[in-house]
């Protein structure tokens, strides 16, 4: 799906059964955005013109220059579901791509309000082992008073443990710096460190250059 019919299908429609979420691109997100971004990715086929939709939420504290996909989920079953365009001309076409949205995407969403809820959503997760799902559940250890100063030290630890064997990788020495100076500032106070935090999740809020408007986001 191409990005100005996108913006014809909010305009007529996703603007009405999903209140809150702006329109760029290929994207739908909930706003405001604070330190988790919720979206919707409309994502087009390499070999047609249908397109399926990928629910996802990307902590924005985790320094990023893109949008990440990784902790969400293709709608539709376990393949996703691919409309062709034709089918949002009809009502069947229009309904089966409400329900996804509403009945599978929403939910995802409302599971995760804080960070706090975000580590218990990847710890249930038994894909252990991926440094980027231990670097999100360490960072957002750090916004949890509720958490034992020594688990969350344990945590960017752990997260140092996984990376150690690829330094020489560029992005894996980028990720393993982010861990020592969080954990130094974490140590000097925690709410050094959510600072810290908070400032990376807006660089990274600039560097999507996410419109914070519904008007803006229209243009």
């Amino acid at each position: 799906m191409k990005a100005r019919e996108l913006k014809s299908i909010y305009r007529e429609h996703l603007q009405a059964w999903l209140p809150g979420y702006l329109y760029r691109g290929h994207l739908l997100y909930r706003s405001p955005i604070q330190l988790l971004l919720k979206g919707f990715y409309f994502e087009s086929s390499d070999f047609d013109q249908s397109f399926t939709v990928e629910c996802f939420l990307q902590p924005l504290y985790v320094p990023k220059e893109h949008f990440v996909l990784s902790i969400g989920r293709r709608l539709g079953g376990k393949t996703g579901r691919w409309f062709q365009p034709h089918e949002l001309q009809t009502s069947n076409g229009l309904n089966e791509l409400r329900e996804v949205l509403e009945n599978q995407g929403l939910p995802f969403h409302a599971l995760v309000e804080t960070p706090a809820d975000l580590v218990t959503m990847l710890q249930a997760d038994i894909a252990h082992g991926n440094p980027q799902r231990q670097e999100a559940i360490a960072y957002s250890m750090c916004f949890d008073p509720r958490i034992e100063a020594d688990e969350v030290r344990a945590a960017l630890i752990e997260l140092q443990d996984m990376l150690q064997p690829d330094l020489q990788t560029p992005w894996v020495r980028a990720m393993d710096g982010r861990a020592t100076q969080l954990l130094a500032a974490f140590d000097d106070n925690p709410e050094t460190a959510r600072r810290l935090l908070t400032s990376w999740a807006a660089h990274t809020g600039e560097a999507l250059k996410l419109p914070q408007t519904a008007t803006e986001s229209l243009k």
